[in-house]
């Protein structure tokens, strides 16, 4: 086998412990969700139904970005390959980017065995709506096409974030490096 292929493979080994090939992505808080979608030509609606089947409290982003309306506040970013999420979660900068003031997002507490429900809108077409959309270069876009959509929610353990001052969440990566992203299938 020629030097550098051997190289490079342990190379690639290295990386997967590191957290930087692999799944790694968290596997608790424990929690279930449940999603039904209903489509109209002008809208996506799911009903849904989140589960902490954790033995602690966990905490969602459901609710209105700070100083903006009370409407619950619905991230829609790209997913993977072809994939659109319409998610209630915690997003970051962009990488390298440092912003002056986080992005403030209510949510609630479940308790441990407790449920939440709710219902989740966005009308069509889907735009890109993530909390730091201006910061990416180049800028965040949807796949083409008909790209497959999902509903998703973020949960973390309440002893991993930190409300601020009026029960508001800061959207930092420290958030999402702790976040579990529960997606539905459609």
């Amino acid at each position: 086998m020629p030097r550098r292929t051997i190289a490079a493979a342990v190379a690639a080994l290295a990386l997967i412990p590191a957290g930087c090939g692999g799944n790694d992505e968290p596997t608790t808080p424990k929690a279930g969700l449940q999603a039904t979608l209903t489509r109209t030509d002008t809208q996506l609606s799911w009903q849904w139904t989140l589960t902490n089947d954790d033995s602690t409290p966990i905490v969602i982003l459901d609710g209105p970005v700070t100083g903006t309306t009370d409407l619950p506040q619905l991230w829609i970013t790209p997913g993977d390959g072809d994939t659109v999420q319409v998610a209630y979660r915690f997003l970051a900068p962009p990488e390298g980017v440092d912003v002056a003031q986080p992005i403030l997002q209510t949510g609630h507490t479940i308790a441990a065995g407790a449920t939440a429900s709710g219902t989740a809108q966005v009308t069509l077409p889907l735009d890109v709506r993530h909390p730091y959309a201006g910061t990416f270069d180049p800028p965040l876009s949807l796949p083409d096409g008909d790209p497959s959509i999902r509903f998703c929610v973020g949960v973390v353990s309440s002893a991993d974030v930190t409300p601020q001052p009026g029960g508001a969440y800061a959207h930092l990566e420290s958030a999402v490096a702790k976040q579990r992203l529960l997606c539905s299938k459609q």
